[in-house]
């Protein structure tokens, strides 16, 4: 009886075992060779003195995430937070080889601390995804030395609460961007609506910040979204110094930036850009940027520099720069 069937049972066995085995393949590949790259994106969007700053700020760093789908999965929810308790939540989902997705809720009753905490929460990486929390807003020093992310005058997160948060999830590489004070409050800087920062600043890959620098021609948001590993918990500015912004032109470090991402300068001519190249870059160009708006600060700006003795913009990493992988 059984050599009566046997072709049909053995075919049928073939067919489970292949089927089974391209399941996983599938399962594999996808893990490896799809990653996502999660992103959150957090914008108080009703000061009047830095709030059109802001949303051009997150404009561009939102720009330059998207990009980064041609090598990826982009899952990206904006937050824009207001004083009453209020936020508009945006998601975008984008890949190259996939539908383009978007959704947008406007939610009630809630503070920006509960909605960060619940987004990091909730969120489940694999292994190999990447991670990138950016804030643009108010912040500074507390007396305990801490650095706050201040949404409103009750609603803060310490920075270090966040990073922990973000530190607890799985993953090839997070990210902690933080476009805000590490001192006192703002001051909105007079360039005329019309000034460009890259049009009164050198380009830089003109810059002197290394011998043998070159442009990568290409793969530069995978260089560093997909092949590094480790944390970078990044701020715009160094303790005791304020992170500037100049109207619809944007601020400073965010500019700064993106412009390193995007300009693809590769300071050791390897042909491959790090976060450490990208750093260099960022630090250079802000400060380089804070001499050309200081000149041009009013009276009372200067005086309170002076009293503070602060000198420039700096940004800053805390802990090791992410490693190449």
């Amino acid at each position: 009886m059984f050599w009566k069937y046997r072709l049909p049972i053995i075919g049928f066995l073939l067919i489970v075992i292949v089927a089974t085995v391209s399941h996983l393949a599938i399962s594999e590949v996808g893990v490896r060779r799809v990653p996502t790259v999660h992103a959150l994106l957090v914008i108080p969007v009703d000061d009047p003195a830095i709030g059109a700053s802001q949303q051009q700020s997150s404009s561009k760093m939102q720009a330059l995430i998207l990009r980064i789908k041609d090598d990826c999965r982009v899952h990206m929810t904006v937050m824009e937070l207001r004083a009453d308790n209020t936020a508009m939540v945006t998601v975008t989902k984008k890949n190259r080889h996939f539908t383009d997705e978007q959704s947008s809720k406007q939610m009630t009753g809630i503070i920006g601390t509960d909605l960060i905490t619940a987004w990091l929460r909730d969120l489940e990486p694999w292994p190999v995804d990447t991670i990138l929390v950016y804030y643009t807003g108010h912040g500074g020093i507390n007396e305990s030395g801490q650095h706050l992310l201040r949404f409103d005058g009750k609603d803060n997160i310490r920075r270090d609460e966040l990073s922990d948060l973000l530190a607890q999830k799985q993953g090839r590489l997070k990210l902690l961007i933080t476009d805000t004070d590490s001192e006192g409050p703002p001051v909105t800087v007079p360039l005329r609506a019309n000034t460009q920062y890259r049009k009164v600043v050198k380009p830089l890959n003109k810059i002197d910040v290394g011998g043998g620098a070159s442009i990568v021609k290409r793969g530069q948001f995978r260089h560093l979204f997909l092949q590094h590993t480790g944390f970078l918990n990044l701020t715009a500015a160094t303790e005791g110094e304020y992170a500037w912004a100049a109207g619809e032109s944007g601020s400073l470090f965010t500019n700064a930036l993106c412009d390193a991402i995007n300009d693809n300068l590769d300071l050791d001519g390897d042909g491959f850009l790090s976060w450490e190249e990208v750093f260099k870059v960022t630090r250079e160009d802000t400060r380089r940027l804070f001499d050309v708006i200081s000149v041009r600060l009013p009276g009372s700006a200067k005086s309170d520099l002076d009293q503070r003795r602060i000198e420039s913009q700096r940004p800053k990493y805390y802990g090791e720069l992410p490693k190449p992988h």
